[in-house]
């Protein structure tokens, strides 16, 4: 039987024979789950990596036991894959997992805090470490970049050009204007 009246910290306690102590790490719990396969808002497959460490909390690991006994880590592992899922449905792949990554990020981080809270838990820190896309729209992704940098570039010339004349301008002025001077 389980005393589930108690929870005992770190330290020596007399069991008696033939009893033991249902262990729990005291510590952060590191997580990391690589290549989630999730699908964007305009159907493309995206893999997404992330890292995160939790704490188990003490005053509700009597409940963790009752619902969860040892498995609380698989648990915590299915929940976070299906809310990452259920995040990047949200958003397209063009231009937002290239664009806005960081308030991705934020909000996979804000379902995963609310669900360990809801679940005897606290989500200590949350790392996003890759959003990986299809090979075709990564490519699409570049030659737009790549589309939009010549147009930078190219307006960049135009207004040069501008400068240049108007300061052959301003030197045909100037020029004139100290013939003038010097004619006295």
């Amino acid at each position: 039987s389980i005393d589930k009246e108690r929870v005992y910290m770190g330290g020596r306690y007399f069991l008696g024979l033939g009893k033991e102590f249902v262990t729990y790490p005291s510590e952060a719990v590191l997580m990391e789950i690589s290549e989630i396969l999730a699908s964007t808002q305009d159907k493309q497959n995206v893999k997404v990596d992330i890292s995160l460490q939790y704490h188990l909390r003490p005053e509700k690991l009597i409940a963790l036991y009752n619902e969860r006994q040892q498995s609380y880590d698989s648990f915590y592992r299915r929940e976070i894959t299906a809310m990452v899922k259920e995040e990047c449905v949200l958003w397209e792949t063009i231009p937002d997992f290239y664009e806005s990554r960081d308030l991705i990020a934020a909000q996979i981080e804000i379902r995963i805090t609310r669900r360990f809270e809801n679940n005897h838990a606290r989500l200590a820190e949350f790392q996003l470490l890759g959003i990986r896309l299809q090979p075709a729209t990564e490519q699409k992704i570049i030659e737009t970049l790549v589309a939009e940098q010549g147009e930078i570039t190219e307006s960049i010339f135009q207004q040069s050009s501008v400068v240049r004349s108007e300061k052959a301008q301003f030197t045909i002025a100037a020029d004139g204007q100290v013939r003038i001077i010097n004619s006295y």
